[in-house]
Order: structure tokens, then sequence, then C-alpha cells
């Protein structure tokens, strides 16, 4: 077995890759997919593998594909191949669990190549479907809050390993908040001390959280919808459904590199606030408030003040941080989206649960059900 890995970094070298090893899956019309900060993407047919749509080939390589600079283990790809061949079992097993997205289908693991086969779960994510009036956005918010608690309250005692390259990169905006709440340009008024105070506090205990297996990067650009020109028979839409996008096989999760033991709290804020900024800036359509009401509601009294505020932590480091790298709006609003996140930010990490409970945002945490 070779120690260097293939590169496989353009169409081209893949499918020279794959016509040696893999010639008898007669694996064709490669085309690089754009987007993935992390891996490279390709889209291809396979009448072996699928007769009847396209197929996922994802590459990883031991850097971050658009920043080289910055060393990313190749390990990330076991722990997503693991995933996709235990997750659908567990969740299956889920009581009451009959409506939920799916997980891709693993075809193979090629370990010595870096390189995951799967199904193609559709060529749009949530992320881009939001705006789409034909897509139910409050009925995917509730599917995937009942999905997320399923797979929390199924995954308490499996092992799948320490994920110390996930764990490092998930707390990523713990380490950086500080230096970014300093800059005057947002307004936060203690902003470094507060910074460093969540990373010591709360970004810490990443390494060490064990309470249930967490996607480790849940947000609505990792959910894919499966677009009419990639369905099968089985996948078509039956009577009284009122879109393409109502049927439970059409949502598949992706992108389980950063799967690990930890605290589903962090899962459930870091879709609730990519949820929020959709929400804000994309046309208000509820799918944090859905989301987060699923969710409370299937887990029930497991929601306890801490879990409230390991919540709330979260997004408030994830408003405080994320919206300064990723543009939603022009600088003043995303300001005022910064500040929100450092206000809910201090109050969770100060214990103020009747703020919590009062708050527009995340109160159903501890408060009354949200009227959506």
């Amino acid at each position: 077995m070779s120690s260097t890995p293939p590169d496989l970094t353009t169409a081209s070298l893949l499918q020279y890759y794959l016509s040696t090893h893999f010639p008898s899956l007669d694996i064709h019309s490669i085309e690089a997919l754009p987007g993935g900060s992390a891996n490279y993407i390709y889209r291809a047919q396979s009448p072996v593998l699928s007769p009847s749509a396209s197929i996922i080939l994802k590459h990883a390589t031991s850097y971050v594909k658009v920043n080289p600079s910055i060393p990313f283990s190749v390990l990330r790809m076991t722990f997503e191949a693991d995933a996709y061949r235990n997750i659908p079992q567990l969740l299956s097993q889920a009581k009451g669990e009959t409506e939920t997205p799916v997980v891709p289908t693993l075809f193979f693991f090629d370990a010595e190549a870096n390189l995951l086969c799967i199904s193609d779960g559709g060529s749009k994510d949530l992320k881009e479907a939001y705006a789409d009036p034909e897509v139910d956005i409050p009925g995917i918010g509730k599917r995937l809050g009942r999905w997320l608690a399923a797979l929390h309250s199924a995954t308490k005692d499996v092992d799948i390993g320490d994920n110390v390259a996930g764990k490092t990169i998930y707390r990523h905006a713990y380490n950086r908040l500080a230096g970014t709440l300093e800059s005057p340009e947002w307004g936060v008024e203690g902003g470094k001390e507060l910074g460093k105070r969540a990373n010591a506090e709360f970004g810490a205990l990443l390494a060490t959280d064990s309470e249930c297996v967490c996607h480790g990067d849940f947000f609505p650009a990792n959910i894919l919808l499966r677009d009419q020109a990639n369905k099968t028979a089985e996948s078509t839409p039956t009577e009284g459904e009122t879109n393409a996008f109502n049927n439970p096989t059409d949502l598949t999760v992706v992108d389980w590199e950063m799967a690990r033991r930890g605290n589903g709290a962090t899962d459930l804020a870091q879709f609730c606030a990519e949820s929020f900024l959709l929400d804000r800036f994309r046309g208000g359509r509820g799918l944090m408030d859905a989301f987060l009401n699923a969710y409370i509601d299937a887990v029930g009294s497991r929601v306890d003040a801490r879990f409230a505020q390991r919540v709330a932590v979260h997004f408030g480091v994830h408003l405080g941080f994320w919206p300064t790298r990723v543009k939603w709006a022009e600088k003043g609003e995303t300001a005022e989206v910064v500040r929100l996140g450092a206000a809910t930010l201090e109050r969770a990490m100060d214990g103020d649960e009747e703020w919590l409970r009062e708050s527009s945002v995340l109160g159903r945490l501890l408060g009354s059900k949200i009227v959506i």
C-alpha cells in the first residue's frame, strides 16, 4: 500500500484514478462542484452504483482546500464514512421517528485515497432553497428539529472514537472571538474580555463533552433537497403533498466529517444561529422557531437550565463571530447581529435565566412555546 495518497484534486486526475482502480464501476461524466471550503467534491454517473441518479465523490487532502496553509487531518474521512455506515441504523431504531431526513448511502470508502463515494442528495441546499416559495420552510424546520433530537437521544451510549481534528476545527470561533469582538467596528464594550471568558469557560468544554453523537457542522447548507431531475420513482411525492420537498426522502443530511461525541446543545445552537440569520436577512419564513420548537417538544424535560445555557452561549458565539466572516448584510446590520450575539453570550454565561426566558429569540428554551 502506498504511503502517499494520490492527487485527486481535479476531475481529470480523479477520472484516471477511478478508471484504473475501480474500472468495473463505470464511473464517468465527472464534474467538479463549486463551494466546499475543506474538500474536493465531484458529481458523477455510475450505472453500476446508482442506475437512476448521480453519485457524489468527496476527496480530502491533509489541508483545507481554500487555505492550504491550514492543516486538517484526513482521518476526518474515516469519521464521515463511519457515520454513513452506522447512523441510519441507529435512527431507524429511534421510537416514533417515521418522518426523518436521510443520511447518504455509502457506496465505498477508499482510505488510501481519502475518497468517499456516496449517493447524491440533490443540487440545492436548504440555505439556497430558503427563498423558494414552493418550499415548506416551517415544515422542514419541524422535521429537522425532530430528527436532531432523535440523533442525540439514540446515540448517548454510542462510541465513535475521538475526532480530535473535528473538535479542534469546531473551536475555531471560540478561539477567534476575543480578537473579533475587540474591534471597535462592532461596538461591543469589553468584547475582548468577553471572548476570552467564553473560550476559557465554554470553548474548553468542546474537548471533553461526551453526552451524545453530534453531527458537528449542522446548519442549513448541509441539508440537501433533492430536485425533480434527481428523483427516483420511489421518491416521487404522494397525493396530497403540497410540494416536492415534503417527502421525507427529499432531505439529506451531509458532511459528517466533524462528527464527534459532544454536547447536543452545540448542534442545536449552530442550526438556530444560522436559521436566525436566514430568517432575519432572507425573508422571515420562521425556520428557526419551527426547528427549535420541534426539538424541544421531542426532548421534553431533558432541556434543563444547564443545557439551555450551553445553547445560548454557543448561539451567542456563533452570531458574535461568523457574520463578521461570512457576509449576510451591510456593516451596520452586521454590527447589530454581533452585538446581539455578545449580549446573549454575556447573559448566558452569567446564568441570567430570567433574561433568557423572556428573550424573543431563545425564550422557548426555558419559557413558553414560540407562536409561529
